[in-house]
């Protein structure tokens, strides 16, 4: 809740249960910061991270070796085919390249709702196994998306397992929801890219698993509901009662009226003054209005200190004992509710409805108010709607023309190309996108590769006039591409869009990798890393020092605990061996293979053969 006492850190609430490992993550946001896209794996696989003390993505500094860490590269290759991430084609954002975000690209899937509207949920659902194979699941579903903002936001976890066979009905009623969201958003009409075969079938069969599954409750919770606004053939939730809460950073008059229209007695509105006063005093009459305190806020400490709000709350007294409370994505506005208003066209929201009852039932209005209200101060909107300013009107104008020609799909097809006289191989580019219209709001359109601002153009390109690219660096290919627009005005804005890569070389991902790894001391901490991510194994540190050692042939370099770590890995299967022989293969074909240690390969090569034959693979 917005207690301030009752914080969780967003990367917390992704760790794995104690014994168990990452089966599968799938996640939506709206907006997604790439950097902070970095911490997801990190969370997933509780690798070390010296650097983040407060548990949550934090922005890049300047000189900040963020994007170098070995545990993002060992997270990165240990469950990067494990997460997949959906997002608002246009809402991607960036400070400053990093080819780390490459490794991030099969797990990230961009999309843009047919009819208008945008893909705005914040959920996921996490799925963890153990090395006796018992399956964990989780959900997490708030107000936050995958950036760096300190805003106050709300979140609701639930725990649960798959449920015993008489159960299996009822489960498959209640997830269906869930499951309908996402099927929805691995639509053809909503992907803005191609969503590989192997990733839509293990899709499939992590939906068919999520609709099984058993969510833990407890009193006074009587029953759990999940709502998949704007998703086809999805109800709207029926929301009334004697008392009201609502808390939203974004008002609309129509949306407000949906949510209270049932309410027959007192309704509080917690938002941001600006959005109070865009609406003016009559929108609220009869009703308590609030927001965050700023003098409150002041009293934070600076590291961990929160600003403005972002919560998205509804609250309903429904009897003297029994309320409903909803978290999750949705403003109080109609295009979050259009099934409840009658807007033309609508977001995807997804919110979770807690039903509860007890003589002192903390999900009340009442009660979730008071969880917050050390944080609150009244505010009187303005007697008459305050216009917005213009420029910042123009800005969202601008934006929004950004998102729908970021709904085009992009793709790059990628040949090789051999000049005469260059001894690395270059390539060409062919970049085309589908049905461009570019908005007339947009004067000026310039878009670049993310790795080179000089592999770009300032107009999208088509089938029928595609924009070839020839000698183009094996680092320089990316599906990323930067976008930026500006109107009459002058105004700007900038996002990050997601081709579609045919023909990408297998070699581009490996040589990013082999460019980190070619010291040795690095190189055996990936390995230690990857080894230790076993169910029941993970969290046995590398840097105990404890076990037999392997040199350099320098002499100058010692790799404590190696062979502990090997042996612990085959005694539970561990699934690092398959990853470490993909590195080391990855590492022997190129130029950063003769600084490998020599004994290590050595031991190394045993290890592996061990691992097949205790499979049953053939070497």
């Amino acid at each position: 809740m917005l207690d301030p006492g009752n914080r969780a850190a967003f990367t917390e609430e992704l760790a794995p249960p104690p014994g168990f490992a990452l089966h599968h993550a799938v996640g939506t946001t709206f907006t997604l910061d790439l950097d902070a896209a970095l911490a997801v794996p990190l969370a997933l696989t509780r690798f070390s991270d010296d650097d983040a003390s407060t548990g949550e993505p934090r922005a890049p500094e300047d000189g900040d070796a963020q994007p170098d860490r070995v545990s993002i590269l060992a997270a990165l290759l240990g469950v990067s085919e494990r997460i997949d991430i959906f997002t608002q084609a246009g809402a991607m954002s960036v400070d400053r390249p990093s080819e780390l975000f490459e490794l991030l690209g099969p797990m990230i899937h961009q999309g843009a709702l047919p009819r208008g509207g945008i893909i705005h949920p914040k959920v996921w659902f996490l799925s963890f196994t153990n090395i006796d194979g018992e399956r964990r699941w989780r959900l997490l579903c708030s107000s936050r998306n995958l950036t760096f903002d300190r805003s106050w936001d709300a979140m609701i976890r639930l725990e649960g397992e798959p449920a015993p066979q008489d159960r299996v009905p009822e489960a498959r009623e209640r997830n269906a929801p869930l499951v309908a969201l996402l099927r929805y958003l691995q639509h053809p009409d909503v992907l803005t890219g191609r969503l590989p075969d192997a990733r839509r079938q293990k899709l499939a069969r992590f939906a068919e698993e999520l609709a099984e599954v058993q969510w833990e409750t407890s009193r006074p919770v009587k029953d759990l509901r999940f709502h998949a606004l704007g998703v086809p053939d999805q109800p709207a939730p029926q929301l009334m009662g004697t008392r009201a809460l609502i808390v939203s950073p974004f008002l609309t008059a129509d949306g407000l009226y949906a949510l209270t229209r049932k309410v027959r007695g007192e309704t509080d509105v917690v938002s941001r003054p600006e959005a109070f006063d865009a609406l003016g005093d009559t929108a609220f009459t009869g009703m308590r209005t609030w927001t965050v305190d700023s003098a409150a806020e002041a009293q934070e400490d600076a590291p961990t200190g929160l600003t403005g709000l972002h919560a998205k709350i509804l609250a309903y007294q429904t009897t003297s004992t029994q309320s409903r409370l909803l978290i999750g994505s949705a403003n109080a506005t109609g295009p979050a509710f259009a099934a409840l208003t009658g807007a033309g066209t609508g977001n995807v929201e997804l919110m979770v409805e807690v039903l509860a009852a007890a003589k002192d039932n903390p999900y009340t209005p009442a009660a979730v108010q008071e969880s917050m209200q050390a944080l609150l101060q009244p505010h009187s909107p303005a007697p008459e709607p305050t216009e917005e300013d213009p420029q910042t009107e123009e800005l969202d104008r601008l934006q929004r023309a950004l998102l729908q020609l970021a709904a085009r799909p992009l793709t790059i097809e990628v040949t090789e190309e051999n000049p005469a006289g260059e001894e690395e191989t270059s390539y060409q580019l062919r970049v085309t996108s589908t049905d461009v219209t570019v908005p007339a709001r947009i004067r000026r359109l310039r878009w670049h590769l993310l790795p080179d601002e000089s592999l770009g153009a300032e107009h999208l390109p088509t089938s029928e006039d595609p924009l070839i690219l020839s000698g183009v660096a094996l680092r320089s290919i990316s599906p990323f591409v930067r976008i930026s627009a500006e109107d009459t005005a002058g105004n700007r804005v900038q996002a990050v869009l997601m081709g579609t890569l045919i023909g990408d070389p297998p070699q581009r991902r490996e040589s990013i990798i082999a460019s980190r790894l070619a010291d040795p001391q690095r190189l055996m901490q990936l390995i230690m890393l990857l080894l230790d991510f076993t169910p029941g194994a993970a969290g046995a540190s590398w840097a105990t020092g404890v076990g037999e050692s392997v040199s350099h042939p320098d002499g100058g370099r010692h790799f404590p605990g190696l062979l502990e770590a090997l042996l612990r890995a085959l005694n539970h299967g561990a699934e690092g061996m398959a990853e470490v022989h993909r590195v080391l293969e990855t590492l022997r074909r190129s130029p950063e293979g003769d600084s490998l240690p020599h004994d290590f390969l050595t031991l190394w090569d045993a290890a592996w053969q061990a691992h097949l034959q205790e499979e049953g693979i053939a070497g």
